[in-house]
This record gives structure tokens, C-alpha cells and sequence, in this order.
């Protein structure tokens, strides 16, 4: 029965999505960089709250050791951690919201949007990497947490291998008239090309040689 559980209801986070066209594929892949976050509500000063995120080859965790007034970042279940920041001058009895992220191979933890951890450089997956089947964890210990507001983000990509599925998409060359400028958006699942802009602005730009 937990064999069955694991194999149909434990799976990865996926997107069908890709960063070119001649990059078809067609079947979902698999989305490894997270986002948690969370409303975080103690009036404990004891105890650990902890987040972990994993991509399918190294686990990431975050622990709040409260009765050190630090946060604590832990590696692929290092017994140490591989860096330690203080905790802000809060209090959690009203809830904090927290956010830890693995964005664009980046850690980085926020609590009520001030950076905690900057964004600390991960080593890029591998298309052929394993996933996890559990992405993401939640712990505690020695204490009693309330968390609410719970949501978890998968970072956004680029192009569908379907574009009748994208708004706008096009697989043909965009011509532009005299004077035009062909303005793109990053991240083409969520922005505006120029193609859709309705009252374009046209600015004068200066340019200079740098030697």
C-alpha cells in the first residue's frame, strides 16, 4: 500500500514549457526551482522551525533556531551547518511572513520581505538529474508552530513546446517597419511583448562609443 501511495501519489512539479522551439519535447518537465511561503506564527523562544527544499540530487534546508536567535542553512543533510545568519529584531507572536526560495539556482530567504539570506549561488541540474518525489518539506521541533497562508511557487519559464497554449506565441519571423523597434518580455508566460502594447512611447536614445 505505501509503494502504491508512493509511486501514484507522490510526484514531481512539472511545466511544459522551454527556452526555444527547436527544443521541442513533448512531455511535461519537471520544474526544480521552488518557492515556500508561509505566514509563521510562535510565542515560543524555544524550539526549531524548519523548511527544506529539494531538487532531486541535494536537499536545502533552513532551520530557525530560535533559542540562538539564528537561521541555520543545511546542505544535502550536512551535520553542520554551511552557514549561519542572525534572526531580526521580531517577534513572531503576530506572524512573519517567510520566504525561501531556490529561483534561478539561487537560495535566498526573506522574513516580511527583508532579505535574511541573499541569494546564495546553487550548481545548475542536469536535464537527465533525478527528481524528488517529495520537493518540498515542513519540520518542527521542541515547540509549537502555527503556519497559514501556505503556498508554493514553481519558477516561471520561457516558451510552451505548444504554443496554442501561450498567449501571443508566434513561430514565425515578427517583420518590423521603418523606424520600429521590436520590443521583448522576459519571461514570455507572464509578460508583454511589444506586439501588445496599444499607445507605444517613442524615446530618443544617445549613443556613444566607450573606449
Amino acid at each position: 500500500m505505501n509503494n502504491l501511495r508512493y509511486l501514484s501519489h507522490l510526484a514531481p512539479i512539472t511545466d511544459f514549457t522551454s527556452y526555444n522551439l527547436q527544443a521541442l519535447q513533448h512531455q511535461a518537465s519537471i520544474a526544480k526551482d521552488l518557492m515556500l511561503s508561509l505566514q509563521l506564527q510562535t510565542t515560543s523562544t524555544t524550539g526549531k522551525f524548519a523548511l527544506r527544499i529539494h531538487d532531486g540530487n541535494v536537499n536545502y534546508e533552513v532551520q530557525f533556531n530560535l533559542p540562538r536567535n539564528q537561521v541555520e542553512l543545511y546542505v544535502a543533510d550536512s551535520q553542520s551547518p554551511v552557514l549561519t545568519r542572525p534572526l531580526p529584531d521580531i517577534a513572531f507572536e503576530s506572524g512573519k511572513r517567510i520566504e525561501f526560495s531556490t529561483f534561478d539556482r539561487h537560495l535566498q530567504l526573506a522574513i516580511d520581505g527583508q532579505i535574511i539570506i541573499e541569494p546564495w549561488a546553487l550548481p545548475f541540474t542536469m536535464k537527465d538529474q533525478s527528481y524528488a518525489r517529495i520537493p518540498v518539506e515542513i519540520g518542527a521541533q521542541g515547540s509549537d508552530f502555527q503556519i497559514s497562508n501556505l503556498q508554493l511557487f514553481r519558477d516561471i519559464y520561457y516558451r510552451s513546446d505548444f504554443p496554442a497554449q501561450v498567449r501571443h506565441a508566434t513561430t514565425k519571423p515578427y517583420q518590423t517597419g521603418p523606424d520600429e523597434f521590436f520590443v521583448l518580455g522576459d519571461n514570455s508566460m507572464r509578460s508583454w511583448d511589444s506586439r501588445c502594447w496599444t499607445n507605444p512611447v517613442f524615446l530618443a536614445i544617445t549613443c556613444w562609443d566607450v573606449p
